[in-house]
């Protein structure tokens, strides 16, 4: 079996610094038979596809298919190239797999798969419509134009959470369409025991009380972070805190810190690669996911694997993945005491700690390694495949029915 993974938006991820999805879902695969393209935008390709194999197994590869294309604002993208390689399908492929279902390119490549007779199913995230008003107009104009053409073209959905498949429900998706829920997994052979590598910084070997790692952007709530940070630290002299991220808010953030980073409270460094991140988890306590929205969360998925509990805001993903009180904690809202008594909880009852750590390194090892969730796939890339054969074969026997009257 050879699938084809569409990520149709424009953003550019730098792989060593992200436990990719979509790459721990295939070197998964690959491990039962099934190959796997990942097509992604590249601003260096021009009018070809760039093909890089990132990983071969007993005959099946893994291959990163970039191409380029017009880059759109709201991280749209379009791509005659990869659109007419979709078309011409030389690659074989039995199912096509696309992410997102905001995207442009998302819906023409659904069209194409259904005119090429090639399954098609949508792996669906978000779960929620964009904040500013400007973009939940064009979001409405979008739906309206664009969401029933694409249910028409799927033979199924998946969501990452229930959260992203009400989502697609109250956007006309059709009561008779498949749908299933599949987790997100872990990649967990992207860690190492090797020496700390970043970039922006060094680190000393010291132990924290709280990390965050992501990306410091206005969802992710910088400012408050900022705020609890210097909270915690002037309550406790030996208080230490790591954060790990970049983004559009880093300067504004590192602003309000400086003086914490200067007297080594707090540890500051702009990115750190996958397999150096184990030496961190380590080395922390707690992981702090304060966020306006959540997807998923892949380090929530990593702290609890080393055992570090999580304080996260009550997200989707968040949701999906934490026993409120069992194997970490989910607060609403921003109130700045509420998280502080949370994390002053959790630090001064080390047995409690030790105890949550170890229910959610269990779970994650029990429900959200890519193995598990891998199966789950390998299952709907078979059902699509069964659908088609029985729609083709209902075309048949109607056609044929036709001629004998």
């Amino acid at each position: 079996m050879k699938i084809c993974i569409v990520l149709s938006n424009s953003t550019i991820a730098q792989r060593s610094f992200y436990n990719s999805q979509e790459i721990g879902l295939a070197r998964t695969l690959i491990k039962s038979g099934v190959s796997v393209d990942i097509c992604t935008y590249s601003k260096k390709c021009g009018s070809r596809i760039n093909t890089l194999i990132l990983e071969t197994k007993d005959g099946n590869d893994i291959r990163l298919l970039e191409y380029d294309g017009l880059r759109l604002p709201g991280q749209q993208a379009f791509s005659l190239t990869l659109l007419h390689y979709l078309w011409k399908n030389t690659a074989g492929y039995d199912v096509i797999q696309l992410h997102d279902n905001t995207q442009i390119m998302t819906i023409l490549s659904a069209w194409i798969s259904k005119r090429i007779k090639v399954p098609c199913l949508l792996y669906q995230g978000m779960y929620r419509d964009f904040d500013a008003w400007w973009k939940k107009a064009l979001q409405k104009i979008y739906d309206i134009l664009f969401m029933r053409v694409l249910f028409s073209n799927l033979s199924l959905v998946i969501g990452k959470t229930e959260f992203a498949l009400e989502y697609l429900r109250s956007k006309w998706m059709p009561t008779s369409m498949p749908s299933q829920i599949i987790h997100v997994g872990l990649d967990a052979d992207v860690f190492d025991q090797g020496e700390l590598g970043t970039r922006g910084g060094g680190m000393a070997p010291v132990h924290y009380d709280v990390l965050y790692i992501g990306k410091l952007e206005k969802r992710r709530r910088p400012a408050f972070l900022a705020e609890l940070v210097l909270e915690l630290c002037g309550l406790k002299k030996d208080f230490k805190a790591c954060v790990i991220g970049d983004g559009p808010d880093r300067e504004t953030f590192i602003e309000k810190i400086k003086g914490l980073i200067a007297s080594g409270q707090v540890t500051y460094i702009s990115r750190v690669e996958n397999k150096n991140l184990a030496n961190i988890y380590r080395k922390s306590k707690i992981l702090l996911n304060p966020t306006s929205y959540e997807i998923f969360g892949m380090t929530v998925l990593e702290a609890m694997y080393f055992g570090v509990p999580v304080i996260a805001s009550a997200e989707a993903g968040p949701k999906e993945i934490i026993n409120n009180g069992v194997d970490g904690i989910l607060v609403e809202g921003f109130e700045l005491d509420i998280w502080k008594n949370a994390i002053n909880d959790l630090l001064d009852n080390e047995e409690k700690r030790a105890g949550m750590g170890r229910r959610a390194s269990e779970k994650i090892r029990r429900e959200f390694i890519w193995e598990h969730s891998a199966k789950k796939f390998k299952n709907a890339y078979e059902f699509s495949l069964d659908s088609q054969k029985r729609a083709q074969m209902s075309v048949g026997v109607r056609n044929f029915e036709k001629t004998r009257t």
